[in-house]
């Protein structure tokens, strides 16, 4: 097994959305060095924080030499932690008002706003907690009024069927941006 704070060794920052992978980290190093049971939680409590362990410690699973119990027994200290509940509406509104806030110069930043916009949103229409109109009409909200003005009038021009109602496709409207941004790749 290696050092705690090496290279290799796995890695909990404490929030609720790395738990699971550090417990599967765990895991996969402690099956490599033939380690099981009590072993495996030991192994588990070493790479943590110290106020972390110390918390984990105080539970009763962790003295049972059951690893899943003890992951089990760890899930309700960091609500969010399951993938079920990673990202809620909340999430998606903040990615969106936070990059209409900023200024968008490049490919670059279109990238940076595209990917994490689709991994919550993504997240969202995948649990049905998120309609695909809902999507489209928050990732035109997500670019600074500017750039959102430009994708408009472009897309006014290359769709002209659209009803003003009616948003246009998340696909057609990175697209757009694409366009206007292109050759500012930085």
């Amino acid at each position: 097994m290696p050092l705690r704070d090496t290279p290799n060794a796995p890695k909990f920052d404490g929030s609720p959305r790395e738990l699971l992978r550090y417990f599967e980290d765990v895991k996969q190093l402690t099956d490599a060095a033939g380690l099981h049971g009590q072993s495996r939680i030991d192994a588990a409590l070493r790479y943590v924080p110290r106020d972390d362990a110390e918390t984990w410690e105080m539970l009763k699973d962790t003295k049972g030499g059951d690893y899943d119990k003890f992951v089990n027994a760890v899930k309700p200290l960091y609500p969010g932690c399951e993938r079920d509940a990673q990202y809620a509406r909340s999430d998606l509104d903040f990615v969106v008002a936070d990059q209409a806030a900023k200024t968008m110069h490049s490919q670059t930043d279109l990238g940076q706003y595209y990917r994490s916009f689709l991994r919550v949103s993504l997240f969202l229409i995948d649990k049905k907690r998120l309609a695909e109109s809902d999507r489209d009409r928050l990732f035109l909200e997500g670019f600074p009024e500017d750039i959102k003005t430009r994708i408009r009038r472009r897309l006014e021009i290359k769709m002209p069927n659209v009803h003003p109602d009616d948003r246009y496709p998340q696909q057609d409207v990175y697209e757009a941006a694409q366009f206007l941004l292109k050759g500012t790749s930085s």
